[in-house]
């Protein structure tokens, strides 16, 4: 897998908000603004990590999951959702791959910063 972390949302100040953490962070961001686009770039180049929104156009971030947990390299690929629909509680938390899921709007920073660190250094199974 290469260096880079995904940033999957149909919001360019979502995804630059991202960008922005995770260049504080030291780290390389590339984006997609649907999950069609998301599964191309994938399968171009697996990233370290990705972070993606559900509601999206085009195909949205629930198919992506489906789609990466049928693919044997991408299901090993941490995923910290990051969507207006997130609910901590929910069955999203249950979903394999997926390692955080965060409410937008209600997260800081900090707690997105705390998440990518430590996904990023969990062994890959």
């Amino acid at each position: 897998m290469s260096g880079y972390i995904l940033i999957v949302d149909d919001h360019l100040e979502v995804r630059e908000l991202i960008a922005d953490v995770l260049h504080t962070l030291g780290l390389e961001g590339k984006s997609a603004v649907n999950g069609r686009d998301a599964l191309e770039m994938i399968a171009a180049e697996p990233p370290r990590l990705i972070i993606l929104d559900i509601m999206m156009p085009v195909m949205d971030g629930f198919s992506v999951l489906t789609r990466l947990q049928q693919d044997p390299v991408a299901r090993s690929i941490p995923i910290i959702i990051l969507s207006a629909i997130a609910d901590e509680a929910g069955p999203m938390t249950r979903l394999a791959g997926v390692g955080a899921v965060l409410r937008k709007g209600r997260f800081n920073i900090s707690e997105l910063r705390r998440h990518i660190t430590r996904l990023l250094s969990e062994p890959v199974e």
